[in-house]
């Protein structure tokens, strides 16, 4: 007796010598459910690549939301806007009002709250703060700390700093503006640590001369003045410390600057009153020569930084120059050994010297004396 073949099935028990899909096809050779497994793997591939890139996508907005917050609160106070602090070469992130400003934008931060509480309270504050503060705008989020930080500071450079061929060091930057430097603090006083840390940084690329360091260097050597500031012998004899060959004289003419600069030098001017201080002196750092002006670093202001400077109206301001080379460098082997102070050019007291051939340790000396006239910064 025949038998017809049974066949089990999802659906049952059907007497047939084959069987037949849930829509009646003959399946092919072997089983169906391998290409209906592939799609559904597919399938989950893409819900998984969606999920991933929403949960990217809610990672950004939430990001975006906690800059603007912080950026309200940066604002908040003040009335300006911040963006993306604009020097010469270094790109260092916002710090509130420490960045460069219109004169617009100045206007705005002396009318905001902020610089208004800090005016109706000046005599809790050191008077050359304010006076800084009146100038420049820009030290406002740090003149508002100050009563509230203590005295002490670090040193140590940003990833930012370490890649730029010469970053700009401001002296009131918070991780040295507050620490005691003479009889007040960096802010105030440090525009010269400031400078040769730009200048032996730019030039060694050791990380270990920061403003912070070079301070405390200073202080500990005895190139700090009381009541008047840094004496012009950590310019010379500091620089050299630091691995760096200094000249010196009361002026260079542009040409002699630029060459300097195009060697791979860097120069450093002792200014009187001006565009840069509202002091008696103060020091710049000079980097670079561009469209037949200079490019400068002012410890003191992004702003003065941002933009190019003419010979003209540098010179009308230097009390004094220095050319640094880093030692051993082959332009360091062809600077000049013999310099002229602004003493002896100037005939002042010094000017027995004037008519001699003098070494650079005389040189030096006689510059010491004549910073302790006023030179602050």
């Amino acid at each position: 007796m025949s038998r017809k073949k049974t066949t089990r099935t999802q659906t049952g028990y059907y007497a047939s010598s084959y069987s037949k899909d849930y829509n009646g096809r003959s399946p092919a050779y072997g089983s169906s459910r391998g290409p209906r497994r592939s799609r559904k793997r597919s399938s989950r591939v893409r819900e998984v690549l969606v999920i991933i890139l929403a949960l990217l996508v809610l990672a950004a907005a939430i990001f975006g939301l906690v800059k603007y917050i912080q950026h309200r609160q940066v604002e908040k106070g003040t009335g300006l806007k911040t963006s993306s602090v604009a020097t010469s070469e270094t790109t260092t992130a916002n710090v509130g009002t420490a960045r460069v400003l219109t004169d617009a934008e100045k206007d705005m931060l002396r009318n905001s709250e902020k610089y208004k509480n800090i005016m109706a309270h000046k005599e809790d504050y050191p008077e050359y703060l304010i006076d800084d503060l009146e100038m420049n705008p820009e030290i406002l989020d740090f003149v508002a700390d100050y009563l509230k930080t203590e005295p002490v500071g670090h040193g140590g450079l940003t990833a930012a700093e370490k890649k730029s061929a010469h970053p700009l060091f401001v002296q009131w930057d918070k991780r040295w503006g507050y620490s005691t430097y003479g009889e007040s603090c960096m802010a105030i006083s440090g525009c010269g640590p400031t400078a040769l840390a730009m200048v032996g940084y730019g030039l060694t690329r050791n990380e270990q001369i920061d403003p912070f360091n070079v301070a405390q260097y200073a202080m500990q050597n005895g190139y700090y003045v009381n009541n008047v500031g840094t004496a012009w012998t950590l310019l010379t004899e500091g620089a050299q410390h630091y691995g760096l060959t200094v000249t010196s004289q009361y002026r260079y003419t542009e040409e002699q600057m630029k060459e300097a600069l195009e060697k791979g030098g860097m120069i450093i001017l002792s200014v009187g009153k001006g565009d840069f201080t509202v002091h008696s002196g103060h020091f710049i750092v000079l980097y670079g020569y561009k469209n037949g002006k200079f490019q400068v670093n002012d410890p003191f202001s992004y702003t003065n930084s941002s933009k190019l400077w003419d010979y003209e109206t540098l010179s009308k301001q230097t009390k004094n120059a220095w050319i640094y080379y880093k030692a051993g460098s082959e332009a360091a082997a062809t600077a000049s050994t013999t310099t002229t102070t602004a003493a002896t050019t100037a005939g002042t007291t010094a000017a027995t010297y004037a008519t001699t051939s003098v070494s650079n340790t005389t040189v030096f000396t006689t510059a010491y004396t004549y910073t302790t006239t006023g030179t602050v910064g």
